[in-house]
């Protein structure tokens, strides 16, 4: 007379992650390295992440009780909030993750296209000055400064969004 015990294993693996650049620019490598063990065994690491609203993945199959995986990436964005998650599964198909938010600097300075009417004023005429400004990762504010007799002067403009046009009329 024999029993047969069935022991399940609902131990999750264990999932380390570093990175090389946890602050980087547009067009640096960010290079990912995940370590995972359990006490059974592995099956997979996955990599997914999220960039410029594109998800991607690196999938790798492993086995043993431990297992080392790595993976580059170069930076596509800026300004912008890549998410990576790392999932390791063992043979008894537990699932552990560890996420990392990593928020990429913007880099890229604003363009900013500007007309003036008249060249050549004299005294009394108008000067009219318009921007068009734009920036990938959005506007705060627009700034025209101008020298008029010595005397600087400035208009300040509070906007949003990724764009902006402001104008300005000074009479010399």
């Amino acid at each position: 007379n024999s029993t047969l015990i069935t022991v399940v294993d609902r131990i999750f693996p264990i999932v380390n992650v570093t990175f090389n650049n946890t602050n980087p620019a547009i067009n640096d490598p960010i290079n990912i390295s995940a370590n995972a063990t359990d006490e059974t065994g592995l099956l997979f690491i996955n990599i997914t992440y999220n960039m410029s609203g594109i998800l991607r993945y690196a999938n790798y199959s492993v086995s043993g009780t431990t297992a080392s995986i790595w993976n580059t990436t170069t930076v596509d964005c800026s300004g912008c909030l890549i998410n990576y998650t790392v999932y390791a599964t063992d043979t008894s198909n537990n699932v552990k993750q560890n996420s990392t938010l990593i928020q990429v600097r913007d880099t890229v300075v604003p363009v900013v296209n500007v007309s003036i009417n008249n060249t050549a004023p004299t005294i009394g005429d108008w000067l009219n000055i318009s921007a068009n400004a734009t920036d990938e990762v959005g506007l705060i504010y627009v700034n025209i400064t101008w020298n008029m007799s010595n005397i600087i002067r400035h208009a300040n403009y509070s906007v949003s969004g990724k764009t902006a046009s402001i104008w300005n009329n000074t009479q010399l």
